[in-house]
């Protein structure tokens, strides 16, 4: 059943389970990487196979900041020319994440990725970048902390070097994410996330959608997955409608399997500027 809660009534994270039984996955992706396993590697594909998704998902209520707002807690004046191109729009950065939890479903198989797909109703919105990227991941080594420059029309990317001192912003809090602000006064704002996937593809979707779909390779997708994205709302709006939908892959005896699961729906508030 879908979860329908609101700001007043839902805690910060839905826990969200299966709602399907498994069905072969058409991700390619999923396909080669369970491909690579030894035929007779039993517990890379699982053990003893069951139904059940080897999963829970975790997934928190996404956190909004207008970015106009960031620049003001920064100490930072926002540029005239920036501000006048936005028109009528705000700026704003919306903080994804997601965790697994693993249902006890048997030994858990090593190939495994996860979709995790948002889309905005009732608001007239246009997603201007997210990450992480496959192009971060060049980058940036996994398990590291993996650090994005922010404009303040939402382009996301990595940053110039500074020398200059980064301070935590007081006030903001993200899922699994921080931003910072440099003493240099030319810096640009940062935010900063442990990057704990091998490989992920991400795009936007229409009307202030975002995609992720995160790869586990040879290794677990284990612990806080943080997904940032930015996008542009009409000045008037002040409050998201967001929906989720996800789904897990996993290697199998038969070839790779997917569950999808409940839609987690948030009523996000977007705040002041």
């Amino acid at each position: 059943m879908s979860d329908q809660a609101t700001d007043t009534d839902a805690p910060d994270e839905r826990r969200v389970s299966a709602i399907t039984g498994p069905e072969a996955t058409t991700d390619p992706t999923i396909e080669a990487l369970a491909a690579g396993l030894e035929p007779d590697d039993d517990e890379e594909r699982g053990g003893q196979e069951s139904d059940r998704s080897p999963f829970d998902l975790g997934i928190p209520r996404p956190r909004a900041i207008d970015l106009r707002r960031l620049w003001k807690l920064s100490g930072k004046k926002p540029d005239d020319a920036v501000l006048a191109a936005l028109g009528p729009n705000r700026p704003i950065l919306l903080a994804h994440a997601v965790t697994a939890f693993p249902t006890g479903a048997g030994r858990l198989p090593r190939v495994w990725g996860i979709r995790y797909k948002s889309s905005v109703f009732g608001t007239e919105a246009d997603t201007v970048d997210l990450q992480p990227t496959t192009e971060l991941l060049d980058v940036v080594q996994v398990d590291s902390q993996a650090e994005v420059g922010i404009s303040l029309d939402g382009k996301l990317g990595l940053p110039e070097a500074t020398r200059a001192v980064l301070n935590q912003i007081p006030g903001v809090e993200l899922n699994g994410a921080s931003v910072t602000a440099s003493t240099d006064q030319t810096a640009a704002l940062r935010i900063k996330f442990t990057l704990s996937v091998p490989k992920v593809i991400a795009g936007p979707d229409a009307n202030g959608g975002a995609g992720w779909q995160l790869y586990a390779q040879d290794r677990r997708l284990e612990g806080h997955q943080a997904l940032l994205q930015t996008l542009l709302v009409p000045k008037g709006a002040k409050r998201l409608r967001i929906e989720v939908v996800s789904s897990v892959a996993a290697a199998g005896w038969f070839g790779p399997r997917e569950w999808r699961y409940e839609t987690a729906s948030f009523d996000v508030a977007l705040g002041s500027r």
